[in-house]
């Protein structure tokens, strides 16, 4: 933690938790590395696909704090932690390796690689909630729409929306990270406890 004297105030700057995914693994050159191809063709690679998505959802969470969208930043932090929580938990659990808790080994001496799909497909619910939020939080922020979407460019019109509209995009965004909190925290007390993730 640094500390910086502006006269007699003690200003503490603390590293965020989402900036320990930026790097290594979790960093953009494995973006877009994930999904149902992987958990279907390449499901050896998905330690390193959930490690992607979970760099990708921490940028994303990352767009909702101190920024120009007026998401609640108590939600917001919250959001962080739960899923900095999460994350760890996943990286303390996969030292195990093959053969344990996420890739049990079947009678055939295989292993199963049905957990891992299971999870990651609970992360993709996480990960499309945290994305699509962003769509009624920017449409919030830019305040306005576009009155006929077909009109040439020197045409075009646009029309503030009303405070009725704006709440309710709000609310539509604000639910949307309330949920992936909800699944944030049922997934954690799932790998807690070890219960079957199939």
């Amino acid at each position: 933690m640094e500390q910086a004297f502006s006269g007699e105030k003690v200003i503490k700057k603390e590293e965020r938790k989402s900036e320990k995914y930026q790097t290594g693994f979790f960093s953009t050159s494995y973006a877009g590395n994930w999904g149902s191809k992987i958990r279907e063709n390449q499901p050896d690679q998905l330690h390193y696909a959930i490690m992607a998505r979970i760099g990708h959802v921490s940028r994303r969470i990352d767009s909702y704090i101190n920024t120009g969208y007026k998401v609640d930043q108590s939600l917001a932090l919250n959001l962080e932690n739960s899923f900095d929580e999460l994350a760890q938990l996943y990286l303390e659990i996969s030292k195990e390796g093959s053969g344990k808790y996420l890739e049990p080994l079947k009678e055939d001496g295989h292993y199963s690689y049905e957990p891992m799909k299971a999870l990651d497909e609970k992360l993709e619910e996480i990960h499309d909630l945290i994305i699509k939020a962003e769509e009624p939080f920017f449409t919030e922020r830019e305040g306005k729409f576009l009155v006929d979407p077909n009109a040439k460019l020197n045409e075009a019109k646009y029309q503030d929306y009303s405070e009725g509209e704006k709440k309710d995009l709000h609310e539509q965004g604000t639910t949307m990270l309330q949920s992936a909190v909800s699944k944030i925290k049922d997934l954690k007390n799932i790998l807690e406890s070890r219960a079957s993730l199939v």
